[in-house]
């Protein structure tokens, strides 16, 4: 097991990772150092954090989705309309419209994820989280890139892991960090995907500016700028919590890129809809006429 010193040589290598593997227009990770004065604690981080998360457990909000990806060796781009719907932790719901018209819906529950091409004749392809695999996708799903379940992930809105944290206290859940300018404070994590997730916060309010996702042989794989943190509408409450309402995510081993700039932000409980997240139903709502399983051998 890893102590806490190893977990911060770990999040310091990491991010050297992150600096090296990142070029282009996209988002691009900061650099750290060690800094005289200790970072808060991992605890003190994690409390906070979920204090502020913990009513952004649905959210729902119309969007404007641009997809910016590489087909054929051409780099294209598809811009709409959408709504984002999500409830945390695996359930998510993206769709893309153009003039009225629905081009692409995105998204996932527990078990699997999918992506809907409805732009000509309707298709749909899907598979399990336990297979996910970028390289393995059918170059005619460009979302499908950056897992769901990250997209979730990088809007800033899942709780960091809590308990004993550290030696004699069992796992070690997570170490924080400061940033090189001393402006945010970095806090790493495992994810369910066996690699690492660091968000990088305003010590203040503990708001995500910055997130960066590793895979398990610790290379980045996803960094993702978030900002311009805007009141989320809470069913039954005065007041709402803030989440980011401009991201750019970046995928960097194959340059794809989504950009999401959120609307009217609110508590998904009295708008969003269960098929919503329902394979079955939306293949039957859109009218699909062939299925792809992206699990099966090619």
């Amino acid at each position: 097991m890893m102590n806490r010193r190893g977990w911060m040589r770990l999040g310091l290598a990491c991010l050297a990772a992150a600096a090296s593997g990142c070029n282009g227009d996209g988002p691009k990770a900061p650099s750290s150092v060690a800094r005289e004065s200790p970072p808060p604690a991992y605890a003190t981080v994690a409390e906070a954090y979920n204090n502020r998360v913990s009513l952004l457990s649905q959210v729902y909000a119309p969007a404007t989705v641009r997809l910016t990806f590489s087909e054929d060796g051409t780099q294209r781009t598809e811009q709409g309309e959408g709504t984002l719907q999500v409830i945390r932790p695996d359930h998510l719901a993206l769709s893309l419209n153009k003039a009225g018209k629905r081009l692409f819906w995105f998204g996932c529950d527990a078990d699997r994820y999918w992506w809907f091409d409805v732009v000509d004749t309707p298709v749909a392809h899907v598979g399990r989280h336990a297979t996910f695999d970028a390289a393995r996708l059918d170059p005619r799903t460009p979302g499908l890139t950056i897992r769901p379940l990250d997209v979730i992930r990088v809007l800033g809105i899942v709780p960091l892991p809590v308990g004993a944290n550290g030696p004699g206290g069992g796992q070690v859940l997570g170490a924080t960090q400061w940033s090189a300018d001393g402006r945010l404070v970095g806090v790493t994590t495992r994810t369910d995907s066996g690699g690492l997730q660091r968000l990088w916060l305003d010590p203040e309010s503990f708001e995500p500016r910055k997130v960066e996702l590793f895979s398990p042989d610790r290379t980045v794989e996803i960094i993702a700028d978030l900002n311009e943190y805007a009141y989320v509408r809470i069913t039954g409450a005065s007041s709402g919590p803030r989440m980011a309402s401009e991201l750019a995510v970046l995928h960097v081993p194959s340059g794809s890129l989504i950009r999401l700039n959120l609307y009217d932000l609110q508590d998904g409980r009295r708008v969003m809809k269960p098929d919503a997240f329902n394979f079955d139903e939306l293949v039957r709502v859109f009218q699909v006429e062939s299925v792809t399983d992206l699990d099966s051998p090619r």
